[in-house]
């Protein structure tokens, strides 16, 4: 008769239930729709800057430079570039690429973009290929008398809020 009810044993009609093929249906779909792959989380990515001192040290294709030996990929989740003090390496004189870095893997799409640099008188430099740098912008929290420094061009692929020495932009 109609969408709003079927027939039962004995022709009587019950209001408000799905037919054979409809629960069927629904069934399946909410099967389906469960199955269906999670979008895969993007892994952040921790610069080290432990390679021995050399043309090539600054390079991000060297995996000593990442903790966990994992270089970032084309599509990398939150870059972080943390205070390095404590690194033996980065300790002055300084033997290792520590704060000058060069992105040599082509462009990057970073979720988003963190510089923790607080040791006094030290400076990041980002430089190399193109930053495509999402939703998470860029936080960056200096010590006070020295900033940062990206040099690398720069894309915002969506709107963002930035952090700069605890000040939103």
């Amino acid at each position: 008769d109609g969408a709003l009810f079927s027939r039962v044993r004995g022709g009587a009609r019950r209001y408000g239930s799905i037919g054979g093929r409809g629960l069927w249906l629904t069934v399946l779909t909410i099967i389906g729709l469960s199955a269906l792959p999670a979008g895969a989380a993007q892994a952040d990515e921790t610069w080290s800057g432990a390679t021995p001192a050399s043309s090539t040290a600054p390079n991000w294709s060297n995996t000593t430079n990442w903790v966990g030996g994992v270089v970032p990929p084309s599509s990398a989740g939150v870059l972080t570039f943390p205070d390095l003090s404590s690194t033996p390496a980065c300790i002055a004189p300084p033997t290792a690429a520590c704060y000058t870095t060069s992105n040599d893997l082509g462009p990057i799409s970073a979720t988003g973009l963190v510089l923790s640099n607080t040791t006094t008188g030290s400076q990041y430099k980002i430089q190399g290929s193109a930053l495509s740098i999402g939703a998470s912008g860029i936080m960056d929290n200096f010590d006070g008398s020295t900033g940062d420094l990206i040099s690398a061009p720069l894309v915002l692929s969506a709107s963002q809020t930035w952090l700069i020495g605890g000040i939103s932009y």
